[in-house]
């Protein structure tokens, strides 16, 4: 089966549900067939899972979109969904190490991943989305 691996990655309050789909559309309008999933993650065991499936299924993602945003956007924006919670929970030194860790990740293979700064406007940051384009439609059609 081919195709093109994308994942989306970044804090809670990124966009990343919302151009998820916008990329999805996009994609289609230009005759790409998407297929749409969520990973498991957010607790201990699912993120076990998702470290099993990624290791023992050699399944890497082809490019990784990381919607890159400061904590205390992340922290307003899922405040004003009424979804602080899992933020209080964790702590704000735990997001800025995983924030950190995505950024290290894309500074290292930079041939995998792209960083957009989700701390602009939707409109913005859907206008970079538009951005890669070009070079996503590339490489589905190989």
């Amino acid at each position: 089966m081919s195709g093109l691996f994308i994942t989306l990655e970044g804090p809670e309050g990124a966009g990343k549900s919302t151009n998820r789909e916008y990329l999805a559309e996009r994609l289609r309008e230009n005759g790409i067939e998407v297929v749409l999933s969520r990973e498991p993650g957010g607790t201990p065991l699912a993120e076990r899972i998702r470290e099993l499936l990624l290791v023992q299924g050699e399944l890497r993602p082809h490019l990784t979109l990381v919607f890159d945003l400061p904590v205390e956007i992340g922290l307003s924006r899922a405040a004003a969904r009424g979804r602080l919670d899992r933020f209080e929970q964790e702590g704000r030194d735990f997001f800025e190490a995983v924030r950190q860790t995505y950024l290290q990740r894309a500074a290292a293979a930079p041939a995998r991943y792209r960083v957009l700064d989700a701390a602009q406007s939707l409109e913005a940051v859907q206008r970079a989305i538009d951005a890669l384009l070009p070079e996503i439609l590339e490489r589905c059609r190989g």
